[in-house]
């Protein structure tokens, strides 16, 4: 069994002339990066520390990897997915992916996108797509996930919300 963290990223900037109307080229803002900075405690002692992360490569989800990559000292460098894209389906992820990530990492986070990752972890969970799971920005799911043939499965072991994740950080 392996351990499996879901955050989505944090707050980004809405499409503007500066990212060309582009949703794809959306950045964090400066409070998405700080908040993401300020879930680093609570994610170390809660032992959200992953052996490996695999990102969107959209620049909010790969900025809020970063951040976590960096402020946790992974040891592994980021990959980034482009089957995390927002605009993407995540059955190719989790029927063709994830299996290989989990089998050969004991704890492993991916970053990305609504609906995708609420997608994903209901997929784990249920076995469907549509269980109601939403995640806000930079919450994050965590799962004790297993390979069984070529399925993936996991049993939900908690979902915190970033603010949830700052109190913890503050107390």
């Amino acid at each position: 069994m392996s351990e499996l963290f879901i955050m989505r990223h944090g707050q980004a900037e809405d499409p503007s002339a500066a990212t060309g109307w582009s949703d794809r080229a959306r950045r964090l803002t400066d409070v998405g990066v700080q908040r993401i900075q300020a879930m680093i405690p609570a994610m170390k002692g809660l032992d959200f520390v992953p052996d490996v992360i695999v990102s969107s490569p959209y620049p909010r989800a790969a900025e809020t990897a970063r951040i976590v990559h960096e402020g946790l000292k992974i040891d592994a460098p980021i990959q980034l997915a482009d089957e995390l894209g927002a605009d993407r389906s995540v059955l190719p992820f989790f029927k063709i992916q994830l299996a290989g990530y989990l089998e050969s990492s004991e704890r492993l986070m991916v970053v990305g996108h609504e609906p995708i990752l609420s997608q994903l972890a209901s997929l784990l969970i249920s076995g469907h797509i549509n269980t109601r799971i939403q995640m806000k920005k930079g919450a994050v799911i965590h799962l004790h996930c297993g390979v069984f043939g070529k399925e993936c499965r996991g049993v939900l072991r908690g979902m915190w919300t970033s603010k949830q994740l700052r109190q913890v950080s503050n107390a």
